[in-house]
């Protein structure tokens, strides 16, 4: 095996591709950061391939930005987009077509890829030193020679030991794994709130909404171990096998800019008619021409994703226009006013294939008895770029919006909205999981019982222990900070009155645990303090297996063992001190 591996991920996608690569050392097992290849500062490419008239190719970022310039001047060029779409067609003519342009677009990628910056290595390492392995998404609903023919053009395009078998290149795996690694926040509190506890299986649906297709899947997974066989993808819907359901259910980003460009057309044609005509006469270009050179997809979508999204978000109305509105044209346009209502009139039956998509998906499930119920469902991961529109968390959380005839059920996730787990690029969701394949992640473990103390004097001597002598709780099982391991610690003091100065003193404690105090199991020990030496008494307690271990000093005797269940582990540290009429006294739980 080579001294360093660099995995590379390629997700890529209808409309916007993203490759991201990360090293490993495999001696000392160190992984390096997560690169990303990126296009000025964005690391979404464009999927897009452009040959001008003259025969010269543009790929990415440089046709999005500058196809309206050669629209305009009139350039007889093809644009070359989408055409990932047709790679698993039945038509022998558009898959050929479809694979050589996504091995051109593939090349370009890693021609780009090449240029980048060596990742900080010692001066020492050759080539051969550095092994390559390439992992590609494809999408769940895709057959298996669509996938082959991913993975041929991949290869055919320069990278080395592409790969496409492993179960995390599933585009919903991949996501969910890189979430869990480094979604690190978001997952402390799953963790703390008993959502991700090790060896407790969790049901999470994965939401992949592309631009063309929009797929659900069912993923059950056990925290703990990365290779737990129980980990699975169940169930990915629309189901690649029945193609009558794909097809019926079909809804991606796309929808949504069409229509919203029919939403925009017939702002033109009506409130602006008279603009537009006025316009068409000084530009001397017919008024279809002008159309379509205003309504182009790439500037549709870009005004959804930067301007439509982000005001309806937050429940306002949308007023500004896409970039190719701007100039003269925009100066004399009426004002547009888009807001949720209006959004719902032309995108609300893609609102609702949305709700079917999902609602589809659990109903599958209960079917195949892969859950009981959609109370099972625990977490909701969301990927794709889509999934910013800014319907989608609304829905998901069984709302009901304007032009809306269906709710999403989905209980756990309404009451928890907290429960939705999304990167802040979703794009780079999958690209990133994939580069990540090998890394894993320790869960902790959750405490299932209580621990209560009580300290009373034993024998009814003269002393009298004043503010302990009921049962307090030193673990409180439902609380957030006692998940394994135990992060705080938790004190109780307890205060001795009348003290005598030669005696010994005689203490019973006693320890209760489990999940009420009613039900916990009871032990009792006997703790001596000999006021011939420092009063000073240590207790360790460690419940590795399930007997508590036990370091006795000198003046110190014990009555019992106790026996607990496996699943409690904690150390804690019992001291007691003082001389003259008042004493001291603490027990601790440690981290």
């Amino acid at each position: 095996m080579a001294k360093y591996i660099r995995y590379i991920g390629i997700d890529f996608g209808t409309n916007n591709t993203v490759l991201c690569w990360r090293l490993y050392n495999t001696e000392t097992k160190e992984w390096g950061q997560i690169h990303t290849l990126n296009e000025g500062t964005s690391s979404t490419i464009p999927s897009l391939i452009y040959v001008s008239g003259n025969g010269e190719p543009l790929f990415g970022e440089k046709v999005a930005s500058r196809i309206s310039y050669y629209k305009s001047m009139g350039d007889k060029g093809t644009l070359y987009n989408r055409f990932k779409m047709d790679i698993p067609s039945e038509d022998e003519k558009k898959r050929k077509a479809a694979f050589d342009a996504s091995v051109t677009f593939l090349k370009y990628l890693y021609d780009r890829y090449k240029q980048q910056p060596i990742d900080a290595l010692p001066k020492e390492v050759k080539p051969s030193d550095i092994e390559e392995q390439t992992y590609v998404s494809y999408p769940t609903r895709w057959p298996q020679f669509a996938r082959r023919l991913t993975e041929e053009a991949v290869s055919a395009a320069g990278f080395k030991n592409v790969n496409i078998d492993h179960k995390c290149t599933e585009e919903p795996y991949a996501a969910f794994r890189y979430l869990l690694l480094h979604s690190n926040e978001q997952v402390s509190q799953l963790e703390a709130k008993g959502i991700l506890i090790h060896g407790r299986p969790v049901f999470v649906l994965v939401v992949d909404m592309g631009a063309g297709t929009t797929d659900v899947s069912l993923i059950r997974f056990v925290p703990g171990d990365a290779e737990d066989k129980r980990n699975e993808v169940l169930l990915n819907y629309p189901s690649p096998s029945n193609d009558a359901e794909a097809k019926k259910w079909t809804f991606g980003g796309g929808d949504i800019d069409n229509a919203l460009m029919d939403l925009l057309k017939n702002f033109l044609v009506s409130d602006a008619k008279e603009v537009l005509s006025s316009y068409a006469e000084w530009s001397e270009e017919p008024v279809d021409k002008l159309l379509q050179d205003l309504l182009y997809p790439l500037n549709i979508r870009s005004w959804k994703e930067e301007s439509v999204n982000s005001v309806l978000s937050d429940n306002k109305t949308c007023t500004t226009f896409p970039s190719s509105f701007h100039g003269m044209l925009a100066k004399k346009l009426p004002p547009l006013r888009l807001d949720r209502t209006t959004y719902a009139k032309y995108c609300g039956d893609g609102m609702n294939r949305f709700c079917h998509i999902v609602n589809g998906a659990v109903q599958k499930a209960m079917e195949l008895k892969q859950i009981p119920n959609a109370e099972a469902i625990d977490l909701v991961v969301l990927t794709g770029g889509h999934s910013k529109s800014w319907f989608v968390r609304d829905l998901l959380c069984g709302k009901t919006l304007p032009g809306t005839s269906t709710t999403i059920e989905l209980p756990k996730i309404k009451r928890e909205p907290n429960r939705i787990m999304q990167w802040k690029i979703p794009e780079e969701t999958v690209a990133r999981g994939l580069c990540t394949l090998l890394e894993s992640k320790p869960f902790r473990h959750r405490l299932t019982h209580s621990v209560w103390i009580r300290v009373q004097e034993k024998y009814y001597e003269q002393f009298k222990v004043s503010n302990c002598s009921g049962w307090k709780c030193l673990i409180d099982h439902r609380a957030s900070d006692i998940i394994l391991p135990v992060k705080k610690t938790a004190t109780l003091n307890f205060t001795v009155e009348n003290h005598p100065k030669y005696d010994n003193l005689h203490f019973n404690v006693e320890v209760a645990v489990g999940e009420t105090l009613d039900e916990a199991v009871k032990k009792s020990y006997l703790a001596v303090v000999d006021q011939s030496v420092v009063a000073n008494l240590v207790v360790d307690v460690m419940l590795l297996g399930t007997r508590w271990l036990t370091d006795i000093s000198a003046d110190y005797r014990m009555d019992n063992t106790i026996l607990i269940k496996e699943d409690l582990s904690i150390d804690w540290n019992y001291e007691l001190s003082g001389y003259g009429e008042h004493g001291n006294g603490k027990i601790e739980l440690k981290p």
